[in-house]
């Protein structure tokens, strides 16, 4: 470790984007464990895509997975609502299919806290049961496959999250 992955970890944890690009161009390791045991791209500002695409970029490993729960940085972003973040992401190979330690995806997470835009984007991308989700147009959306009752699940499960924080 070196003070550069820590100068780099602490820029991507409070969105300094022109530090992180100028830590990145000098040479500064996008991988490397900081003091705590964790990459820039796990400890990012997460409503910050732009940092994300700059780590990415530059080769950060966007599966990395957390040392205590299981983690990836894909979980905290669908859990805490960042969809364009989680775009960034997925557009760099993140693995939306992984489990954390309690079984849970990241459509889990997203769906357990209500966060809608987020349910969307994932429940397409999902394919440890094979789902499928097929636009006819841009008003209706169509499921296919034997993902079809987990799907309703995780999505009425948002929406009653939804509806309560309405309520």
């Amino acid at each position: 470790m070196t003070g550069e992955t820590n100068r780099l970890s602490s820029a991507s944890a409070r969105g300094d984007l022109a530090e992180v690009e100028m830590l990145l161009q000098n040479g500064a390791d996008v991988n490397a464990n900081n003091e705590f045991g964790r990459t820039p791209l796990q400890v990012m500002k997460l409503g910050n895509p732009a940092i994300a695409e700059a780590l990415l970029r530059a080769n950060a490993n966007p599966n990395v997975r957390d040392h205590v729960r299981g983690l990836t940085i894909t979980h905290d972003a669908a859990r805490d609502g960042y969809v364009d973040t989680l775009r960034v992401l997925m557009d760099y190979g993140a693995d939306v299919n992984f489990l954390d330690n309690d079984g849970n995806l990241p459509l889990h997470l997203a769906a357990r806290e209500g966060y809608l835009d987020v349910v969307q984007l994932l429940v397409g991308c999902t394919s440890s049961q094979q789902c499928i989700l097929v636009r006819e147009s841009d008003r209706r959306a169509f499921i296919k496959g034997s993902f079809l009752p987990q799907a309703f699940s995780v999505w009425n499960m948002a929406a009653g999250r939804i509806s309560e924080q309405i309520i």
